[in-house]
């Protein structure tokens, strides 16, 4: 059986399993034990996952510019469809939402399920079956745990209320063991810590390989594979690094969880070893705002900064109907680019990014582009940002009631699309809610941010909407 017949098979068994998202191991399990059997088995099921999560269910368009975006009121309800102007008013039992929801924990817990799977078999497997022996088994071993951290951290965001309203009741399970055939819910702080421990063990796997040559990580080759200059890696399953969760990604979520679970020293520290990262012996920064010139060629993803990024080759074709449709448009909620960036200078206002059409504002991220970077942007979903690490410094800062510092950490970053000093108020949350607004525009991180602050967006009026119905099934 070839490798691709055996993902099929794979994706079919796996697709097939859950608890109650999980079913018991499959009955016919010759073609799930023969892709295992080798280490290109391993990497064509890590693959899937990835995979998966670039769906429209998960990352492709629901917890990024689809459901999520439009809970975070990114755009005007006027011009939405049934479905999504029913989720804009936080309708979350209507026939239309209910699915969305309800898809979302069901596939998310999938991807989880086939993360134990490779976890398990792969912990008790020689390095000898894989290509690059001791490393390869790592890497695939700390993605896995990774992603396994990463989706039960935003089912949690989902599922839970925020810390702010933690009433210490168990929400969520977390769920380490393939097949499953029960796992017991559990509590926020009980989410948190074991993925904090899952991301503590994949950093500890995955550092050696991407740390070992920090070229690896600069964009030419992270998202580019310098494929113009004819170079970059030959084992594709080693390359564009950007495009999974390695080294760096991890310390990002690690920040992203810590700052969650008010752990704002340790965040803080996780931010900084992204911030100051290092790709060669210049002092090349790994991760830094787009240029004007890159913008202006087709860079509209601005992935100089991105950190972690899915993909879906789909993706300009999925968003298109959402663009050019006329009785399901996702027009922004702002009538103008001054209401959305408070500098005029600010590259990201600049319009290729958003556009004003028949006085109506469109982002023109996920819209077909031209340019040398085309290619590259094409199929991204930007999974973390630069900004964030500043954002979660500024927590830190104003943690300790020291917002000079806080603003002084929003306005490096700021400074880096020509926003000027001076511009921010006292008031930090709010003006990284704002700052988010911009900075992930159409990427599903808004609603997060509103949640875990505690601030109404227009139109909800208890922050109860801030916490999705589990399944009916999980309830049987």
């Amino acid at each position: 059986m070839n490798l691709y017949k055996l993902f099929i098979a794979l994706s079919i068994l796996l697709g097939l399993s859950s608890c109650n998202w999980l079913d018991l191991e499959p009955t016919d399990t010759t073609t799930e034990t023969d892709l295992f059997k080798t280490g290109d088995g391993y990497r064509i099921a890590l693959n899937g996952i990835y995979q998966q999560m670039s769906e429209t269910d998960l990352y492709g368009q629901q917890l990024t510019w689809g459901l999520l975006d439009v809970l975070g009121q990114t755009y005007s309800s006027s011009f939405l469809g049934t479905a999504y102007y029913a989720s804009a008013n936080y309708k979350y039992t209507d026939n239309r939402v209910k699915p969305l929801v309800e898809a979302i924990w069901e596939k998310a817990y999938n991807s989880i399920a086939n993360c134990n799977n490779i976890i398990q078999r792969i912990e008790t497997e020689s390095a000898s079956l894989f290509e690059e022996g001791e490393t390869e088994k790592n890497l695939i071993e700390g993605e896995a745990l990774a992603l396994r951290a990463y989706l039960h951290f935003d089912i949690l965001r989902l599922f839970a209320p925020s810390m702010k309203k933690d009433d210490g009741k168990s929400y969520i399970p977390y769920v380490d063991t393939y097949p499953c055939t029960f796992q017991p819910y559990t509590t926020n702080n009980e989410v948190l810590k074991k993925a904090i421990a899952d991301l503590k063990r994949a950093k500890d796997l995955v550092g050696p390989f991407d740390t070992a040559d920090l070229k690896w990580m600069l964009t030419r080759y992270r998202f580019e594979n310098d494929v113009r200059a004819g170079g970059g890696r030959t084992n594709l399953f080693l390359a564009y690094r950007g495009y999974r969760m390695n080294y760096f990604a991890i310390c990002a979520l690690l920040a992203r969880v810590y700052n969650y679970a008010g752990m704002h020293k340790e965040a803080f520290d996780e931010a900084s070893i992204v911030i100051e990262a290092t790709g060669d012996s210049y002092g090349t920064l790994i991760f830094e705002p787009t240029s004007l010139s890159g913008l202006s060629d087709g860079n509209i993803k601005l992935y100089d900064e991105l950190i972690f990024s899915l993909s879906n080759r789909d993706l300009w074709t999925n968003y298109k109907s959402y663009y050019v449709s006329t009785s399901d448009q996702l027009v922004l909620a702002e009538r103008n680019t001054t209401d959305l960036f408070d500098s005029p200078i600010d590259m990201r206002g600049n319009a290729k990014l958003v556009k004003l059409e028949s006085r109506k504002l469109f982002c023109l991220r996920n819209v077909e582009v031209g340019g040398t970077y085309a290619t590259f942007v094409k199929d991204m979903i930007p999974m973390i940002r630069l900004g964030e690490m500043y954002y979660i410094r500024a927590e830190y800062y104003n943690s300790l009631k020291d917002i000079e510092n806080a603003k002084s950490e929003l306005d490096e970053f700021r400074s880096g699309y020509s926003c000027p000093p001076g511009m921010l108020t006292d008031d930090i949350e709010s003006e990284i809610i704002k700052e988010v607004h911009r900075e992930y525009l159409t990427e599903g991180q808004l609603f997060f941010y509103y949640k875990k602050f505690n601030h109404l967006p227009k139109k909800m009026q208890s922050d109860d909407s801030f916490v999705f119905p589990r399944p009916d099934s999980e309830d049987l």
